[in-house]
Order: structure tokens, then C-alpha cells, then sequence
């Protein structure tokens, strides 16, 4: 539906064949008393797309563009889909990564979490359609894989860092 909507259709296929998978449960321990049991660093994915799948309990937080800290209420139902570091390379900007943390408030309660994480096995090329005079190249081309190596051998990274920009950005 991303490819189709931005007019790039024409590249699903080939995107799709180079993309691997990987599905974890996520378990977060119950807070003690008086504390919330917050994943201390707030992120974006490395990922090219994320998915999650929650229980019940609360916790998931996703910042909003004006820097407000908003809790995802899932239903037994739904999905949380987030745009990772690679998608918004691909995206040429169009697609902002999605800056969330973990923060499990209900006292005495675990959240569990299935998350199925995508990554490109190939050269994640910007498509020629998504780079015009209103939206200049932002990013080079870059290996996925070594984009993650790179953050992995990455210090001193800062929660206000973009990764991606400072591996591929033009």
C-alpha cells in the first residue's frame, strides 16, 4: 500500500524479495512499587517496518510531532505498524521513523508484546519518484545490513540522534 500510494509500485516486488523477517516476544516486567518500568531510551527502529501486536496492558508511547508523549490504547484487535530508520531513508524523508519508548504503568501487570521487525537483505535504493525539486535527495543509497552494523559500533549516540542521517545522509 506505501509503494502504491507514493506511485513507486513498480519496485514492491523486488523489495519484498530482498527482505527478511524476524518475529520476537517482547516481555516487559511489572513495575515495583511507586515506579513505572520505562525502557529508559526512547528510539526509533532500525528496522524498515515494524509491527507489533500488544496484550492488553498499556505501555507502548509514540511522540507526536510537537514532542508530546502519547500512550497507544490497543483493543484486542489491533496492530501497531511504525515506520523504522530504513523505511524513512527509502522514503526520502517523506516517512519519519516512529520515536516511541516502553513505559508499563499498571501495577501488576507484564506486557507482552509480539513484534514481527523487517529488514532488507540488499541496497535500499531511494526511488527516482520520491526525488524532485519539492523533496531533495535527502539520503544515498545504503546497505540495510551495514546500516545496522554501523549502529551497532555506533557510541555516544544521543536520543535527539538520526541515525540514518548521519550513516547516509546527503
Amino acid at each position: 500500500m506505501v509503494f502504491e500510494g507514493y506511485g513507486v509500485g513498480k519496485y514492491c516486488n523486488s523489495h519484498f524479495e530482498s527482505t527478511t523477517y524476524l518475529l520476537r516476544i517482547l516481555k516487559y516486567k511489572k513495575p515495583g512499587e511507586d515506579e513505572g518500568n520505562i525502557n529508559p531510551i526512547a528510539h526509533t527502529d532500525k528496522t524498515f517496518l515494524s509491527i507489533l501486536y500488544p496484550n492488553d496492558v498499556r505501555g507502548l508511547e509514540v511522540m507526536t510531532k510537537d514532542g508530546e508523549w502519547v500512550v497507544f490504547q490497543p483493543s484486542p484487535s489491533s496492530f501497531m505498524v511504525m515506520a523504522g530508520d530504513a523505511c524513512m531513508g527509502w522514503s526520502n524523508g517523506r516517512i519519519k521513523a516512529c520515536y516511541h519508548r516502553t513505559n508499563v504503568r499498571e501495577d501488576g501487570s507484564v506486557r507482552y508484546a509480539l513484534g514481527v521487525f523487517s529488514y532488507n537483505t540488499g541496497t535500499i535504493e531511494i526511488p527516482k519518484e520520491l526525488i524532485d525539486q519539492d523533496h531533495p535527495q535527502q539520503f544515498k543509497s545504503f546497505n540495510h545490513l551495514d546500516f545496522l552494523r554501523f549502529y551497532d559500533k555506533s557510541q555516544g549516540r544521543t536520543k535527539s540522534q538520526c541515525l540514518i542521517k548521519a550513516y547516509c545522509g546527503v
